[in-house]
């Protein structure tokens, strides 16, 4: 039998000073207090590190000593946003689900003036580049050659995401805090064929899939700033076409290192699980749409007598996959939409990458799908590190309660001056073998993939489909009656 007996609860609230009305409001401020501290908890999104058994070793100045170091050691070691304490994403609370990161993100761009000017001392110096079809894009320089004479200085080149440009609200925050650094990198956005007020000169706009318009833009930038170290940052769209380029130019790339943000990587998946869903398929694909549609129009004469392209039928497109195959399908000579989905995807390429490349995303993206990632991919090739949160929406991480702030650009950040500071301090004979497989017990296996998508389809090939109506030009469609055991589209 216990000797201590507790003392009645009005004697202890007597003690204390309380009477009961303030005794209920104090348990329910703890109760309440308690409730958002374990909200606030759940919210966060750490960050977990995905990669091989083994990673290329980079060569690394430590001290005037060079060694060499696992890449993604290297990684862990100077980038604290993505490894150690500190290497957690917290939401703003207001916006704590992918689809409400993603919306705030697009409604940030209208809140940001899209102008030349950041309002932080940062501008635009506009280039236009001509290119050998005839097409042109156009280079948005910061600082450009009036600002900062064309020398060595790192350069940060940068890919929009789907019908977007310099003035994206997700291209000016990454710049912003490159700029903020200490070493004053500079940047260069390019911009596609027909975006970002850039004109179409020819009757082709930009794909998921044709690479040459980067390759000749990293050319040209080369050109223009010889023996400067270039890293590639994509977002989303441009974030496969990057890394789809990377992986054909295998080490023939002219990039130090690379970062792919929010990328859609297989866009057959990408697209078929956007549409899987109710908000996707009505909100997300149609506003895509939208913006897709509201380009080809701007620049619509030079399509009105295209031979495989319906002007208004492409106008009249309720969604991506119907712009996608009544456009741009059609202006790169793929036989169907889903073709041109799956050889454009940006994962056929990955294991062919050969520079050292961070993969950033987030698991809830409703537009670029988890069920897209290559986890697969990314640990069979050591030349590749995936960092991934729980939440952050598709190229939101907004944080911060008041004023949301992207995360991303941090990271992002820290290891493009990581890598610039580490790269720069290195002897020339190290930077010409920076990107060797070094430190590897296994080959390197390169991906048993397609042709190179500058291969055109044989004449013959065009000529037999149309016959059978599955050509180009608006030809019908084949009926389910037509698609019996006995149909042949071979010539």
């Amino acid at each position: 039998m216990s000797l201590f007996k507790a003392p009645p609860l009005a004697d202890l609230l007597d003690a204390a000073g309380l009477d009961w009305t303030s005794a209920t409001v104090a348990a329910v401020a703890i109760v309440l207090t308690s409730l958002l501290i374990g909200f606030l908890r759940s919210l966060r999104s750490p960050v977990a590190l995905v990669y091989g058994a083994e990673t290329v070793q980079i060569a690394v100045v430590d001290e005037d000593q060079v060694r060499r170091v696992p890449f993604a050691q290297f990684l862990k070691t100077t980038c604290p946003a993505l490894f150690g304490p500190a290497a957690s994403y917290y939401p703003t609370v207001w916006l704590a689900s992918g689809h409400a990161q993603t919306i705030f993100a697009s409604v940030r761009n209208y809140l940001v003036k899209n102008g030349p000017v950041f309002g932080n001392g940062l501008s635009y110096e506009r280039e236009i580049v001509t290119l050998p079809d005839g097409g042109s894009i156009s280079l948005d320089w910061c600082p450009g050659n009036k600002g900062l004479p064309f020398d060595d200085t790192p350069i940060v080149v940068l890919m929009h995401g789907i019908s977007g440009g310099s003035h994206e609200s997700y291209v000016k925050d990454t710049i912003a805090e490159i700029a903020a650094g200490p070493h004053r990198y500079r940047t260069v956005v390019v911009n596609f064929r027909g975006c970002a007020n850039t004109k179409i000169t020819t009757s082709q706009l930009y794909s998921a899939g044709y690479t040459d318009d980067y390759k000749l833009a990293l050319e040209h930038i080369q050109r223009c700033c010889p023996g400067a170290p270039m890293i590639g940052v994509g977002f989303s769209l441009g974030a496969n076409i990057m890394l789809k380029a990377l992986g054909e130019m295998g080490t023939a790339c002219p990039l130090v290192s690379a970062v792919s943000v929010s990328n859609p990587y297989d866009m057959l998946v990408s697209s078929r699980a956007v549409h899987r869903q109710w908000f996707g398929s009505n909100v997300y694909s149609k506003v895509m749409a939208m913006k897709l549609k509201s380009v080809f129009k701007e620049h619509i004469t030079h399509f009105e007598n295209h031979d495989e392209i319906d002007a208004d039928h492409v106008l009249q497109s309720r969604n991506t996959t119907e712009f996608d195959d009544r456009m741009t399908r059609r202006s790169f000579r793929y036989r169907s939409v889903d073709e041109y989905y799956r050889l454009s995807s940006s994962v056929l390429q990955l294991p062919n990458v050969r520079i050292p490349m961070l993969c950033l995303h987030s698991l809830d993206d409703p537009i670029s799908d988890r069920e897209a990632i290559p986890f697969g991919e990314v640990r069979c090739n050591p030349y590749v590190v995936l960092a991934t949160t729980p939440r952050g929406g598709h190229l939101g991480w907004w944080a911060g309660q008041l004023k949301p702030k992207r995360w991303f650009p941090v990271p992002v950040s820290q290891y493009i001056t990581a890598m610039f500071e580490n790269y720069t301090r290195l002897p020339k004979d190290l930077q010409e073998s920076f990107h060797e497989p070094v430190g590897l017990t296994k080959p390197l296996i390169p991906s048993r993939i397609i042709l190179p998508f500058s291969t055109p389809l044989d004449d013959h090939v065009v000529r037999s489909e149309s016959r059978l109506g599955f050509g180009f030009g608006g030809s019908p469609e084949p009926s389910d009656e037509s698609l019996t055991d006995e149909t042949s589209v071979t010539s």
